[in-house]
């Protein structure tokens, strides 16, 4: 007869979560979730006679820190992360962007606007200091386009 053995079972242990500090970068989707959590304040910088609108917002004021461009720079250098967070901050601040639409010469406005189709944002950076996106300004007349559909079609489901 075989004597039988006690075998010990180790527990084992769950890692432990790394730790986020300044010197260890945020993983993509924490990068993505810290944009996504600020409400930055966006410089716009207006209308160009290309159709383009261009404006900047501050790294600090999105949690983007140095080390997070040059870790993520995979990411950064594509047209998603471009036109993603780009459309996010123009509809969280799409009352600021209005007044580009709005100011603008109504003889001019047809061809200005509707002549320029949005693609695709551009992104770059300035001073080492800020994102500086760039887009067709028939982009805010997309977005607007949309909002007003939503909004009649609440309103109309609503009302039935």
């Amino acid at each position: 007869m075989q004597a039988k053995t006690k075998m010990s079972i180790k527990k084992q242990e769950k890692p432990e979560k790394p730790d986020r500090s300044e010197s260890q970068p945020a993983g993509d989707g924490e990068l993505f979730l810290k944009i996504l959590k600020s409400n930055p304040k966006l410089t716009i910088n207006g209308l160009d006679e290309n159709g383009d609108v261009s404006f900047d917002v501050p790294f600090k004021q999105i949690g983007i820190t140095k080390s997070d461009l040059e870790v993520h720079q995979h990411i950064l250098r594509t047209t998603f992360f471009a036109n993603f967070v780009g459309e996010f901050l123009i509809r969280q601040n799409i009352r600021d962007f209005i007044k580009i639409l709005t100011g603008m010469n109504p003889n001019a406005y047809a061809n200005v606007v509707n002549n320029w189709d949005h693609k695709s944002m551009g992104l770059g950076i300035k001073n080492s200091e800020a994102f500086r996106f760039k887009f067709d300004v028939g982009l805010l007349q997309q977005i607007l386009t949309e909002d007003v559909s939503h909004l009649l079609s609440k309103t109309l489901v609503a009302s039935s």
